[in-house]
C-alpha cells in the first residue's frame, strides 16, 4: 500500500535498485554503444522474471524520452525501447482475461486498425509505415490489459512511479542545460531561448507537460499521492512548460487546469462558468496580446512575431489541405504525412521557410494518412473512449485541450514516443479509477455539467 504520507521514501525504498540500475545502463553508454543495450536487456529480463511489469513499463517511458534526444550518444535506446514494447505486449497477450470492457474497446478501435493497415496499399514507404501501423496496434493492446492490470493489482504504484520519474527526468534535463550547455542544442537567443530538457526538442518537452497535468490532477483528486506532492510536480512542470516556450502546450495545461478547478465550484456555478469560459478567453487573450506588444522581453519569449501564421503552420496547412485529394479516403499509411513533406518540398524551401518541413497539425496527419475514413474511426474511438470515463468532470476539459494540442502539434499519429503512450494510459487511468467526488448517476450527459 502506497504511504501517501511519506510518498517520496515509499517510492525510495521500493525503485532505489531499479533506480540504480538505469543509470548503470546510462553511464555503460559512455563506454560503448553496445553495453547498455545488453544491460536493458538483462534488466528487463531480469524485471519479467520477477514479474515487475510496472517497472518495465516506466522503463519503457524513460527509453521513450531518451530515444527522443537528438544526441547520438542516446540512439541505442531505440533499440531498447522496442525491446520494451515486445516484452510487455507479450507479457499482455499472455496475462489476457476477456473482459466486457476489454472488447468494448478493442471493438472501438478495430475499425481504426483496419483502415491503418488498409492505408498501407497505398504507402510510398511501405516498410516503415508498416513497423508504425504494427506498433500503433501493440500500444492500445498494452494499455487495456497490462496498464489497467497493473493500475488495479498494485495500489497505483504506477501513477505515482510515473509521475515522480517524469518529475525527476524533467528537473534532470532542465538542470542539464544550465550545467552542461555544450552538450545539448540550444533554441533561440536571449529571452527567446528555449530548452528542451531530454526530450528532442522543446516542443517535445511541452507536450510531455501537458499531458502529466491531467494524470498529476486526478491522481491528487483519486488520492493516488498526497496533495503537497503533487503540487511540486504541478509546479515543476509548469515550470518544464514555461522554459520550454511551448506555447500550445502552456495553453493546453491552464485551459485544462481552469476547467478541473471549475469543477470544485456550485453547481450552477460551474454550468455558468464553462459555457461563459471561452468568451472570457477571449478578452483575456486580446488584453494579454497589447500587454504582451508594450514589453520586449515578454514578446520575445512568446516568440509573438510569429503568431499571425502560427509559427509558420498556417503555410504547411494550407500546402497539407491541397494533398489531402491525393488518397481523400483510406490515405496512404502512417508515417505518409512526413514523407510527403520531404519529398515534395524541395530542401530549399524546408529549410528557408518557417513551418514547410512538417504538418505540425495532428488532425491533418491522421487525414493524410488513414483519409477521411480513418479521421472519423479514429474520433469515435476517442468519443467512445471518453464516455466510458468513471469520473466524467475530466471529459470536457481534457477532450477541448486534447483537440486544441493535436490540432497544432502532430504527435498523435507517431507511435514510439513518449506522448501517444501517456495519452493511451490516460485514457486507461480514467476508464478504471474512481474519485471519491466522481458522480456518474443515472444522467449519462451530466458531464455537461458536472
Amino acid at each position: 500500500m502506497i504511504n501517501k504520507n511519506n510518498l517520496i521514501y515509499d517510492f525510495l525504498s521500493r525503485n532505489f535498485w531499479f533506480t540504480l540500475s538505469v543509470i548503470i545502463v546510462l553511464i555503460s553508454g559512455l563506454l560503448n554503444q553496445y553495453f547498455p543495450i545488453l544491460l536493458s536487456f538483462i534488466l528487463i529480463t531480469v524485471l519479467y522474471y520477477f514479474k515487475s511489469i510496472t517497472k518495465i513499463i516506466i522503463f519503457f517511458i524513460i527509453c521513450l524520452v531518451l530515444s527522443d534526444n537528438l544526441s547520438n550518444s542516446l540512439k541505442y535506446f531505440e533499440i531498447v525501447r522496442i525491446i520494451c514494447i515486445i516484452t510487455i505486449f507479450f507479457y499482455s497477450i499472455y496475462s489476457a482475461k476477456l473482459t466486457k470492457s476489454l472488447v468494448n474497446n478493442l471493438l472501438a478501435i478495430l475499425p481504426f486498425w483496419f483502415i491503418i493497415l488498409l492505408s498501407l496499399s497505398n504507402s510510398p514507404t511501405l516498410s516503415q509505415s508498416f513497423f508504425r501501423s504494427i506498433s500503433y496496434i501493440l500500444l492500445p493492446v498494452i494499455s487495456f490489459i497490462t496498464i489497467k492490470d497493473e493500475i488495479r493489482k498494485y495500489n497505483n504504484y504506477l501513477i505515482s512511479d510515473l509521475l515522480i520519474f517524469s518529475t525527476l527526468i524533467l528537473i534532470i534535463g532542465n538542470l542539464a542545460y544550465f550545467l552542461l550547455p555544450d552538450y545539448f542544442i540550444i533554441y533561440g537567443e536571449g529571452a527567446s531561448l528555449r530548452f528542451s530538457g531530454l526530450f528532442g526538442n522543446p516542443n517535445g518537452q511541452g507536450i510531455y507537460c501537458f499531458l502529466l497535468i491531467p494524470i498529476n490532477s486526478y491522481a491528487i483528486k483519486a488520492k493516488m499521492i498526497s496533495k503537497p506532492v503533487g503540487n511540486i510536480i504541478l509546479i515543476t512542470t509548469f515550470i518544464s512548460i514555461i522554459l520550454s516556450g511551448s506555447r500550445t502546450a502552456l495553453g493546453c495545461s491552464i485551459l485544462f487546469y481552469i476547467y478541473w478547478s471549475i469543477n470544485n465550484f456550485n453547481l450552477y456555478l460551474r454550468a455558468f462558468l464553462k459555457i461563459t469560459l471561452p468568451m472570457i478567453a477571449i478578452i483575456f487573450a486580446s488584453v494579454t496580446i497589447n500587454i504582451v506588444k508594450q514589453n520586449k522581453d515578454i514578446s520575445q519569449r512568446l516568440r509573438f512575431e510569429t503568431l499571425a501564421d502560427a509559427g509558420g503552420r498556417l503555410s504547411s496547412w494550407k500546402w497539407g489541405i491541397l494533398q489531402i485529394k491525393e488518397h481523400p479516403f483510406i490515405g496512404a499509411g502512417l508515417k505518409y504525412d512526413q514523407t510527403l513533406y520531404q519529398t515534395k518540398i524541395s530542401a530549399f524551401i524546408r529549410n528557408n521557410y518557417r513551418g514547410m518541413n512538417a504538418s505540425y497539425s495532428g488532425i491533418l496527419a491522421l487525414i493524410l494518412d488513414t483519409g477521411i475514413i480513418g479521421f472519423i474511426f479514429f474520433n469515435i474511438f476517442i468519443f467512445y473512449s471518453f464516455y466510458q470515463f468513471i469520473d466524467r468532470t475530466i471529459i470536457v476539459p481534457l477532450l477541448i485541450t486534447f483537440n486544441i494540442s493535436i490540432t497544432f502539434e502532430s504527435w498523435i499519429v507517431a507511435t514510439l514516443n513518449p506522448y501517444t503512450i501517456l495519452f493511451f494510459l490516460q485514457i486507461t487511468l480514467y476508464q478504471n479509477v474512481s474519485t471519491n467526488k466522481a458522480k456518474t448517476g443515472s444522467n449519462k450527459y451530466n458531464f455537461l455539467i458536472h
